[in-house]
C-alpha cells in the first residue's frame, strides 16, 4: 500500500477519534452510558473540600446542615446572611470554582440561600408518613359525616371503594429546619360577628323632608326674611313677592263673591214668585242656572288663591277689607335648615323660580352601589354603617329602607337606599365614603389567616403542627359568607386554639404535590 495512503487513512482515524471525543465530553447524552468519560468536577476538588449534595454547597460553608457554622464564618449581611465564602453576588467566580447548584429563577444565589426564595421546594428533605385520619370522604370531597351519598359508617361502602383517603404526615429531617425554612404558625380563634358587606356609598338629602320653594307668580322680590343655614318651621315667611299676577286674583275673587251673592239673591226671589205661579217655570229654570254659574266662578277665583298659598281665612279676609294688592308671602312648607338660597332683593321671578332649598337634617339617605352578585342578601330593615372617606373613622348607623329593582347596564350595580340618623349634623350632602351592611346574623365562627389555607387536590387544607419538625394537613371547608380582609372563616375542620402554620404553609404544599411534580401535573 503506498505511504501516502497509510497517512491519509492516519489522519482520517485522529479526526474520527477527536471527534467521538468532544461528543462524549460535551454531549455524553448522545452516546451509550458505558463510553461517558470520568471528569474531574470541582466538588471532588481538594480545593472545596466535602460537597454537601443536599444543598449544592461545600460542606464548610453549608449552615443549614450545620447552624453552628454561623458563628465561625464571615456572613455577608449586605446579601441576607448567607456566608462570604459562597456569597456569588459579591464573588461571581465561587459559583464555577465550587461548582454551586444555583437558584431557579435566576436570582444570582446558591439555590438553598437565595434570600428572595429561601429553601427550595424538596430541599426540606420532608419524609411523607403515615397521617391519622382527618374525617374527610374523599369519593364525594366532603366531610363525611356532612355526606349524605355514604351509608352510616365508611363500613358499608362497596367493596374496593375508598372512601376514606387520610393525607400523609410530613416529617422534615431535622426539626431546625422548620425556624430555617422560615415555618410560622398561628392559632385558630374563636370570634362572634356577623358576615358583612362593603360597598361603595354617597349621601344625600332626605327627600320626603326636603322642599325646593318656588314663588308660583311672576313679580319682583320685595323683601328677603331668611339666609343660608336658618333654621326655620314650617309656614314661616322667607320672602315676600310683588306680583300683578297676585292682585288679579285678588279682585277677580272679590267680583265673582259678589256675582254669587247677586245670583243668590235673584234666585230666592224668583223662587218665591214661582211657588205662587207669578212667573213661568223658564224663568227660575235661568236663575238656577245663573246661581250656578256664579257658584262656580266664585270656586274658580277662590282656588286660584289657594294655589298660591292662601287659606280660607285669608279668602274671607280679602273679600271683606276688598284688598287688592299684589303681595304675596313665600312661606316653608316644611321645617328645617336653609341649605340654598338664591333669592336677591328686588330681581324678577317667574313662577318656576328656585328660591330657596329647606332640608330636615336630622336624617340623611345613604345611596350605595351594590354589585349584582352580593344582591341576593341585600334586604330591607338590614343594619347598615357609613364612613366617610378620608374622615376619622367616625361611623353612622342606619337602615335600609330600599333594594332597587334594576342594575346599571355599565356599572353592573344596584342601588341601595339606606337611611342615617344624623342628629348631630355631622353628615351632609353628597359625601363619598364607604358602607358596611350587615347580611347576616351575629354568630360564632372560627377564623385563621388567609396565607395558611392551601388548596389541594380540589379541597382546601391547612397544616397542623404535631411536635417539632411533624406536621399534618387537615382538609377543612371554608364558610361561604364574606370574610374580614386577610382571614377565613372555617366552618368544617379545625376547633379553637388549633395551630395551624402561616408562612411557609405553601412550602409544605410542595411536598404532598412532589409525586404530581414528577408527573408533569402540578397544579
Amino acid at each position: 500500500m503506498p505511504t501516502w495512503l497509510h497517512r491519509s487513512l492516519l489522519a482520517l482515524g485522529v479526526v474520527a477519534g477527536l471527534g467521538l471525543a468532544a461528543i462524549v465530553w460535551f454531549r455524553p447524552d448522545l452516546v451509550p452510558e458505558w463510553t461517558h468519560l470520568k471528569r474531574e468536577t470541582p466538588e471532588h476538588t481538594a480545593e472545596s473540600g466535602l460537597f454537601c449534595d443536599e444543598h449544592g454547597v461545600p460542606e464548610a460553608y453549608c449552615t443549614i446542615c450545620h447552624p453552628e457554622l454561623k458563628d465561625r464564618l464571615l456572613l455577608c449581611d449586605e446579601h441576607g446572611g448567607l456566608p462570604e465564602a459562597i456569597c456569588t453576588k459579591c464573588h461571581p467566580e465561587v459559583e464555577g470554582r465550587y461548582n454551586l447548584v444555583m437558584c431557579p429563577k435566576g436570582h444570582g444565589f446558591p439555590r438553598d440561600f437565595c434570600p428572595d426564595c429561601g429553601p427550595q421546594p424538596g430541599s426540606t428533605t420532608a419524609v411523607l408518613e403515615p397521617a391519622p385520619d382527618d374525617g374527610w370522604c374523599a369519593l364525594h370531597n366532603t366531610p363525611e359525616e356532612l355526606c349524605e351519598l355514604c351509608p352510616e359508617g365508611s363500613t358499608g361502602m362497596p367493596a374496593g371503594t375508598k372512601c376514606r383517603q387520610p393525607l400523609p404526615l410530613i416529617k422534615l429531617s431535622r426539626p431546625e429546619l422548620a425556624s430555617q425554612i422560615g415555618l410560622a404558625t398561628t392559632p385558630a380563634v374563636e370570634v362572634r360577628h356577623a358576615h358583612e358587606l362593603q360597598a361603595n356609598a354617597e349621601t344625600a338629602f332626605d327627600a320626603n323632608q326636603f322642599a325646593e320653594i318656588t314663588p308660583r307668580v311672576e313679580g319682583f322680590l320685595r323683601e328677603i326674611r331668611s339666609d343660608l343655614g336658618t333654621r326655620v318651621e314650617a309656614g314661616q315667611v322667607l320672602a315676600v313677592v310683588d306680583s300683578a299676577m297676585v292682585s288679579a286674583a285678588k279682585s277677580q275673587l272679590i267680583s265673582a263673591r259678589a256675582g254669587l251673592n247677586l245670583a243668590k239673591t235673584s234666585f230666592d226671589r224668583i223662587t218665591g214668585l214661582a211657588s205662587r205661579d207669578a212667573v213661568p217655570a223658564k224663568q227660575e229654570m235661568e236663575a238656577r242656572t245663573a246661581l250656578n254659574q256664579a257658584e262656580s266662578e266664585s270656586m274658580n277665583a277662590a282656588q286660584a288663591l289657594h294655589n298660591l298659598g292662601f287659606d280660607d281665612a285669608d279668602l274671607e279676609r280679602i273679600v271683606a277689607e276688598k284688598e287688592t294688592d299684589g303681595v304675596l308671602r313665600i312661606i316653608s312648607p316644611i321645617s328645617g335648615l336653609v341649605v340654598e338660597r338664591h333669592a336677591v332683593r328686588g330681581e324678577a321671578v317667574q313662577p318656576t323660580t328656585k328660591l330657596f332649598s329647606v332640608a330636615d337634617t336630622s336624617h340623611m339617605w345613604l345611596w350605595v352601589d351594590v354589585y349584582e352578585a352580593n344582591v341576593p342578601v341585600v334586604a330591607r330593615d338590614q343594619l347598615i354603617r357609613f364612613r366617610i372617606l378620608g374622615a376619622d373613622g367616625t361611623e353612622f348607623a342606619g337602615t335600609i329602607t330600599w333594594v332597587g329593582a334594576e342594575v346599571d347596564p355599565i356599572t353592573r350595580t344596584t342601588k341601595i337606599r339606606a337611611e342615617l340618623d344624623n342628629h348631630d349634623g355631622l353628615l351632609r350632602a353628597n359625601q363619598f365614603g364607604q358602607a358596611t351592611i350587615q347580611v347576616g346574623a351575629e354568630h360564632r365562627a372560627i377564623q385563621i389567616p388567609r396565607d395558611a389555607l392551601q388548596s389541594y387536590d380540589k379541597t382546601n387544607l391547612v397544616f397542623l403542627p404535631m411536635e417539632p419538625g411533624v406536621y399534618r394537613p387537615q382538609r377543612v371547608v371554608v364558610s361561604e359568607e364574606e370574610s374580614q380582609p386577610g382571614t377565613v372563616e372555617i366552618a368544617w375542620g379545625l376547633q379553637p386554639g388549633d395551630q395551624v402554620v402561616t408562612r411557609g404553609a405553601f412550602l409544605l404544599k410542595t411536598e404532598l404535590m412532589k409525586d404530581s411534580l414528577g408527573a408533569g401535573c402540578c397544579e
